[in-house]
C-alpha cells in the first residue's frame, strides 16, 4: 500500500485546479517524494498546466507493485496519508496494470 500511496501523493502535488478565466498556468514547486529509494519515479514534461491541457506522467516502478496500483490526480487540499481518502477524492486515475515503465495521459482539471 505504501508504494501505491507514493504514486498518489507525488501526482497529487501537481494537481492544478484552474478556471476558465485563468490565462497563465500556475506553477507547482517540485516536492521530494516521501518514499526512499530510486526505483519508483514519476516525471512530468513540465510543472505548469492550463485547464484542459494534456499531462503526460512518465513512470518507472518496481516489479512488486500491487495489481491495483494507480496514478491519480487528487486536489491539493485533500490531506495526504490515507489511500482511502485519496481514492474517495480523486478527480481522475489510471491503473498501472503491472507495467513497470510507461506513460499515462491525463487532462489538467479546469
Amino acid at each position: 500500500m505504501r508504494k501505491v500511496f507514493f504514486i498518489v501523493v507525488v501526482l497529487s502535488i501537481f494537481v492544478l485546479i484552474g478556471c476558465g478565466e485563468q490565462t497563465r498556468p500556475k506553477e507547482v514547486k517540485p516536492v521530494k517524494p516521501p518514499v526512499s529509494g530510486n526505483e519508483n519515479v514519476l516525471e512530468l514534461d513540465k510543472t505548469q498546466f492550463l485547464a484542459g491541457e494534456d499531462i503526460k506522467v512518465h513512470f518507472t516502478a518496481s516489479a512488486d507493485f500491487v495489481d491495483d496500483a494507480w496514478v491519480g490526480i487528487i486536489p491539493s487540499d485533500i490531506p495526504h496519508g490515507s489511500e482511502s481518502v485519496n481514492d474517495a477524492n480523486d478527480i481522475t486515475y489510471q491503473y498501472m496494470k503491472k507495467r513497470i515503465k510507461g506513460t499515462l495521459n491525463f487532462k489538467a482539471p479546469g
